[in-house]
């Protein structure tokens, strides 16, 4: 009742001294939404400066995490230094010409899907993965761990192979969004390497984003996606 009688002695009020208090709410909401248009202007300027910033190239850190680009154009396998590909639910970097499947009754079509899509995860290949070594050496750092902000997983389920994985949902500082989105830019459906302690956890296929949150997926283990976001939310960049 206590809101009634409130709106009572409004009504109350004589006509000026009503039409002074609604004219001081809108003044209120008026005045919210001007700062609001202010600072959403800042965040554009902002973000717009940060996309069009020449970043300085990355070294490969000693160990954390860290991204890597491989630089596996999409079309060009044959000549392209590196692809990855997935195997006992496991990512792998190999040479084109080691990594293909023994069968040789598989189709190419079947081929192909194996090594582009992670339901292939039971395949065999031949061939041995490249050193890490090597790879950091001609694949250019492109997100470290203090580009990295907060981590949380989520779980999915995929109806066509008929099982489960997760993806780690990642924040991104203001300088990981750019560098990401400068770098997908140029680099659209190649991979993203993600390194943890000098080990590899997965390979994400890039899309153009000017996001503040990348989904890195797949992880078939819910063990190996929350490796991956603890060690994010314990060491936030």
């Amino acid at each position: 009742m206590r809101g009634l009688d409130q709106d009572l002695e409004v009504a109350k009020l004589p006509a000026p001294n009503r039409h002074l208090l609604e004219r001081g709410t809108w003044r209120v909401l008026i005045g919210f939404a001007i700062v609001m248009a202010i600072y959403y202007g800042y965040l554009q300027i902002h973000a717009t400066l940060l996309d069009a910033k020449k970043w300085p190239s990355l070294s490969p850190p000693s160990g954390g995490l860290f991204a890597i680009g491989l630089l596996d154009r999409p079309g060009n396998e044959r000549h392209n230094r590196y692809i990855a590909i997935f195997s006992s639910y496991e990512c792998h970097i190999r040479r084109p010409e080691d990594s293909t499947v023994p069968s040789d009754n598989r189709s190419p079509e079947l081929k192909g899907e194996q090594v582009n899509n992670p339901g292939g995860g039971h395949a065999s290949y031949t061939g041995a993965d490249v050193p890490l070594s090597e790879v950091l050496r001609h694949c250019p750092v492109v997100l470290t761990q203090r580009m990295f902000t907060h981590a949380w997983v989520q779980k999915r389920s995929d109806a066509v192979f008929d099982r489960t994985y997760y993806i780690v949902h990642v924040d991104l500082s203001g300088e990981g969004r750019s560098r990401y989105y400068q770098f997908s830019s140029r680099h659209a459906g190649e991979h993203l390497v993600f390194i943890l302690n000098n080990q590899i956890l997965t390979a994400a296929k890039m899309q153009v984003l000017d996001t503040t949150e990348l989904q890195i997926e797949p992880f078939w283990f819910k063990s190996d996606a929350n490796r991956l976001a603890d060690y994010i939310n314990a060491h936030p960049g």
